[in-house]
């Protein structure tokens, strides 16, 4: 039980390091569209993206990733690019069928990114190997909903306070946008 609490934390503490940022502002980037509204689209997102980076975790943690980092690094801010351009562009996008699945692709390429990280702070496949495996995709989820509970319930005391609207919804997806595509190209 102490070797799956300590990679809980480990988990939590990787997703809220200033280091894990892309993670961070994706996880924004994919929340704001909803943070005004009710929580069932979002969490239906936010399951899929966990769906899609828990499985490329396993894949990655193993060693068996199919790209070499510096892709999965690009895919990952390239993902971001895409999410913060259908805020912008695409009115409602929480409505269609089609964000979920590329949500789930989007939790491939992140988790393709945790399972890179995972296998280096571990060292290498032994006999706690997917315990260490679970607590930390465990301590990525629970950072992940931490960090969106309280988005959601910042966003429902700024509309109360009529301080919200839609449109600074918009800006913060460009400000997200441009600071992401600014790190994508120092990556190329």
């Amino acid at each position: 039980m102490d070797l799956l609490w300590l990679w809980i934390k480990q988990g939590i503490g990787h997703i809220m390091d200033i280091e894990a940022y892309d993670h961070l502002l994706y996880i924004l980037a994919l929340a704001l569209p909803f943070l005004h509204k009710k929580l069932k689209p979002l969490i239906i997102h936010i399951t899929a993206f966990t769906i899609g980076h828990s499985s490329a975790l396993v894949i990655a943690a193993l060693g068996n990733t199919p790209v070499t980092q510096q892709w999965v690094e690009i895919g990952i801010l390239s993902s971001i690019i895409i999410t913060c351009i259908a805020n912008i562009a695409i009115p409602n996008q929480q409505t269609k069928r089609l964000t979920y699945l590329v949500t789930l692709i989007i939790g491939l390429i992140h988790g393709l990114g945790f399972g890179n990280y995972f296998r280096a702070m571990h060292g290498g496949f032994n006999s706690e190997f997917f315990i260490s495996l679970a607590g930390f995709n465990i301590g990525v989820e629970i950072a992940q909903l931490i960090i969106v509970l309280i988005a959601y319930l910042l966003v429902q005391w700024l509309e109360k306070a009529a301080v919200v609207d839609n449109k600074r919804f918009i800006r913060t997806s460009s400000v997200i946008l441009m600071c992401i595509a600014s790190w994508l190209l120092y990556k190329l």
